[in-house]
């Protein structure tokens, strides 16, 4: 049995640095054993309940509720691969850019992507 600490530690670990879960260093439990962890913590929402949390945490130590009461909402064009189908690009005219437009909507300093749509 490992320490669930190490196990966060290494998942926390694998977040910061990018590394493939393989290429975990050998002072954490071994990788599978992390993995199986963060999967089964991913599938049953716990992660972003931790997430939540922590966030809500951190809104009230700076005076904050915690709930966001304004967001700002942000287009962007992305040119595409020529290998992408017509079907699935656009065009934004005031740009000229031929692909694919993101949106976003921002609070604060963190961006959550919210749909992706073909451009136009």
């Amino acid at each position: 049995m490992h320490d669930l600490r190490e196990i966060v530690n290494a998942i926390l670990c694998v977040n910061r640095t990018g590394i493939p879960w393989e290429y975990l260093p050998h002072d954490f439990p071994p990788h599978k054993t992390v993995y199986d962890y963060y999967a089964k913590w991913e599938a049953d929402g716990t992660t972003q309940r931790i997430h939540d949390l922590l966030g809500d945490k951190r809104r009230r130590a700076h005076g904050r509720s915690t709930q966001p009461t304004a967001a700002v909402v942000d287009a962007q064009s992305v040119k595409t691969s020529t290998n992408v189908p017509e079907t699935n690009q656009g065009i934004d005219a005031g740009k000229k850019t031929k692909g694919r437009k993101r949106h976003r909507a921002v609070r604060r300093r963190r961006a959550t992507r919210v749909a992706g749509s073909p451009g136009g």
